[in-house]
């Protein structure tokens, strides 16, 4: 089974929020081109929602956009739904009591019909084997007229470093291994949602990141479950050292952000 698709493998992905924090530490110090998805989130929310929504997301993580959303927005109710109980309290701690925290699986939201006026998935569906289903269950729960903001990546998203670890021989297998974002992704994004959602509008924008030791590519790569035998960044490091650009290594991703309306 695809490891990103496992239940059980991404619940220890994200039992803890260190993990998390520690490999988007590591793509933020590297990043040479491309701004915050979070602008361009609540760019989206503050120009195709409706004035202080009712707003939910899912897969929320360790509250970032979540938290941006708030702030921006002033909902009327706001809602942050994760299946792990350790990103729930990092959420917790970003936002207070002003929003509620739910415990469920983004599959089967626990929430009447049309409870809320927004809606918002960011880097979160590609964990779905049925990411239509997910967003059917979002349909579900908007308002009609409600809005959906949707957020991914590229399939190939960090292609360079998968070229750089299999050389090393770290893992002799690191550029077949499954994609993180193989169910959900920057080219198809728009064919799954439009079978459920207007499409309002898409924007991708390409990212740039610059690693310049093996140590900083160690700390991304070591936090990545795509790689197999890779847990310790002191040995990652070790064996990048062997193979190392001069100059460091760059690579890209492309995010794409989707607002669609019910």
């Amino acid at each position: 089974m695809d490891p990103f698709l496992d239940p059980d493998r991404v619940r220890g992905l994200y039992r803890s929020p260190h993990r998390l924090a520690e490999r988007t530490h590591a793509l933020r110090t590297a990043k040479c081109g491309g701004r915050n998805p979070n602008d361009a989130l609540v760019e989206a929310a503050q120009r195709y929602a409706q004035p202080h929504p009712r707003l939910l997301e899912i897969g929320c993580g360790r509250g970032s956009t979540f938290s941006r959303m708030t702030t921006a927005l002033d909902p009327v109710e706001a809602v942050a739904l994760d299946a792990s109980p350790a990103m729930l309290a990092t959420t917790r701690e970003r936002v207070g009591r002003a929003a509620i925290v739910v415990e469920s699986d983004f599959h089967r939201l626990p929430f009447p019909a049309q409870s809320f006026d927004l809606a918002v998935a960011a880097f979160c569906l590609y964990h779905s084997p049925n990411p239509r289903a997910v967003c059917a269950e979002l349909s579900r729960c908007l308002t009609r007229g409600g809005v959906v903001l949707l957020a991914t990546k590229s399939s190939d998203s960090y292609r360079e470093l998968d070229v750089l670890v299999e050389s090393s021989g770290l893992d002799p297998s690191a550029t077949n291994a499954p994609s993180l974002y193989a169910t959900f992704h920057s080219e198809n994004v728009e064919e799954i949602v439009t079978t459920v959602f207007g499409v309002l509008a898409i924007q991708h924008e390409q990212h740039c990141f610059r690693f310049s030791t093996p140590e900083h590519a160690a700390a991304y790569i070591s936090t990545s479950p795509k790689y197999v035998g890779c847990e310790d960044p002191e040995r990652v490091a070790s064996a990048l050292r062997q193979v190392w650009p001069a100059g460091g290594l760059v690579t890209t991703s492309t995010v794409s952000v989707l607002i669609g309306r019910r």
